[in-house]
Parts: structure tokens; C-alpha cells; sequence
């Protein structure tokens, strides 16, 4: 029985190191255009991996900003700076729940933030998190949390993702990467935030109605940040930041996921709170422009300093 477990374990460990070979091999060799579930992309779409590297420079601020890209576009660290207040971006494309917690888990004890803004675009709860699991598997570093995430989503996009990174981690192939601070119309600046000052060219006027399956695992993890948060003392916000009136009435379910949201923290929507006009204030159908972010922005440092979170 003992011999038997023992070529057991020996067969998995090496099958698992032959997996991981082929894996790394194929990904470098092969050309691009031969299918493979990898997909490993340093420095794509976001500047996840500038604000990773950010985080090395930065310790104990007041306010951490996580979410989807509605965070690191529309938390920007200068305007809360102007009004004494540190801030740190922490949001990535298009984070759920799941990437929120690990982030927390990674960087809350170094950033140690007095306040927690939880930007939570409800659409991002219904999504399965692949998209956000294979930004940061690429830009991060990797750790055991990165493999049960990727067993968690059972993607087998993902857990080959993570084995490529890990051994290009492993390598220092990557170390002295430098991601460019402008792209295309994006600019990235310190603290976590992606500017652009490009104003909207058309937007429709009216969306059809959508309706949002959420997913119950979503729901799960974000109330376990929540009491986590709570438990440690961190006060915490959810958010919701505003996007084109058009594109928020598609939705039929607004009151019900805000009476939601409303039941986890203290929650702000910002579609109620602000009317933005669409021409001027957003690039697009829900994202603000840089002129648009300062409204928000001044607007959020308002409400943090008449209700004493800070």
C-alpha cells in the first residue's frame, strides 16, 4: 500500500512538471496564431502591472480604491491629494469580488487604509471573473491564492495562465519590464488612476432593457470582504459610480440591487446623487472623462468629510 501511494504521488508530481513544461514550451515556441488556452499578456489594456509596481512606493493611506475600471478611471489620487487626503488605486479590469479579495488579502496589511471605497458596477456580478483572474495572474505576483482562484473558477484558461507566469516569475524574464505610461489616449498616473480627457462622440440615447443574472458566488465573496472589513475594524463604502442616464435606466433592477448593496455598508449611488450631462462628462457609455471625474471626485471628498469617515 505504502509503495503504491508513493508511485502514486511520484506519477502526479511528475505528470504535473510535464504539463507545465509542455505548457511553457508551446506558449514560447509555437507561433501565435496556433490556439492554446494561455494568455499571457503583460502590460495590456488598464496598467495593472504600473500599479502593481506602484504599490512597492506606497504604505499607510488614508483611502483604497478597488473595483473595476470604473475605479482606477474614476478615483483619481491628485484631486484627494489636493484635499490632504492619500489615496491609493487598486482597481484592475474588470475586477469582481473574487480579484477584490485577494488584493485585500495581499496588500491591506502594507497600504493599510483608514477607509475602504468598494466601487461595485453591479454587472461585474454577474460575470465569472476570467477576464479579471488573467489580468492579474499576469501582472501580479503569484502565490497560492493566485492557484486556488484558478481552481475556484475552473478555467483552464486561467490555471495555464498561471502556470506560464509563475515560470516566467520564476525566470525573471519579465523583471525589467516597463510599461508605458501613455497609451493611445490613456495616461497613467502614480497612485493607481488612468486618465482621459477625451469627451464622448456618440453615445446612444436610449439602451434596450437588461436584465442581470447575478451570480450567487459573486454575491458570496463580496459579503465576505464586507464582514472581513468589519471584523478588522477598516471602515468601507460601497460606491456605485455614475454612468450615462441612458445606459443606467436599461437596467430594470436598480432599486433592487441597490436596496442590496444599501444592506451590506454605507452605499452611495452616485447615478442618484449627480446628473452629468452625456456630451461633456463621459468618453463613453459608462465611463467618465477626466472632466467628469472631477465632479465625482469632489463631490465623494464632500460626503467622506461631512459624514467623519476620515
Amino acid at each position: 500500500m505504502a509503495l503504491f501511494l508513493k508511485r502514486s504521488i511520484l506519477f502526479i508530481v511528475y505528470s504535473f512538471l510535464f504539463y507545465a513544461s509542455f505548457v511553457f514550451l508551446w506558449t514560447v515556441f509555437v507561433p501565435g496564431d496556433v490556439p492554446i488556452n494561455v494568455r499571457y499578456k503583460i502590460g495590456t489594456y488598464g496598467h495593472m502591472n504600473s500599479r502593481i509596481k506602484d504599490l512597492a512606493t506606497i504604505e499607510n493611506v488614508d483611502v483604497l480604491f478597488l473595483g473595476s475600471s470604473h475605479a482606477y478611471r474614476g478615483f483619481d489620487p491628485r484631486i484627494f491629494s489636493r484635499f490632504g487626503i492619500k489615496s491609493f488605486n487598486l482597481g484592475s479590469s474588470p475586477q469582481t469580488p473574487i480579484q477584490t479579495e485577494i488584493l485585500i488579502e495581499r496588500y491591506l496589511h502594507s497600504l493599510n487604509p483608514e477607509l475602504i471605497v468598494l466601487e461595485v458596477f453591479p454587472t461585474v456580478l454577474t460575470l465569472d471573473g476570467v477576464e479579471s483572474a488573467l489580468d492579474i495572474v499576469t501582472n501580479d505576483k503569484n502565490d497560492l491564492m493566485s492557484l486556488k482562484m484558478a481552481f475556484d473558477l475552473k478555467s483552464i484558461l486561467v490555471f495555464n495562465t498561471l502556470i506560464h507566469a509563475s515560470i516566467i516569475d520564476l525566470l525573471g524574464w519579465d523583471d525589467y519590464y516597463t510599461e508605458p505610461v501613455q497609451k493611445r489616449k490613456d495616461t497613467y498616473i502614480k497612485g493607481g488612476y488612468v486618465e482621459k480627457h477625451t469627451s464622448a462622440s456618440v453615445i446612444k440615447d436610449a439602451y434596450p432593457s437588461t436584465a442581470r443574472n447575478y451570480l450567487k458566488t459573486q454575491k458570496k465573496v463580496l459579503e465576505r470582504i464586507i464582514n472581513k472589513l468589519k471584523k478588522l475594524n477598516i471602515d468601507t463604502i460601497i460606491v456605485q459610480a455614475p454612468i450615462t442616464r441612458a445606459y443606467y435606466d436599461s437596467f430594470p433592477d436598480n432599486s433592487e440591487i441597490d436596496s442590496y448593496l444599501r444592506s451590506l455598508a454605507d452605499y452611495y449611488n452616485f447615478n442618484d446623487i449627480l446628473e452629468l450631462p452625456t456630451s461633456r462628462y463621459f468618453y463613453d457609455s459608462h465611463h467618465l472623462n477626466q472632466d467628469g471625474v472631477e465632479i465625482f471626485n469632489k463631490t465623494l471628498i464632500n460626503i467622506l468629510k461631512d459624514n467623519n469617515y476620515l
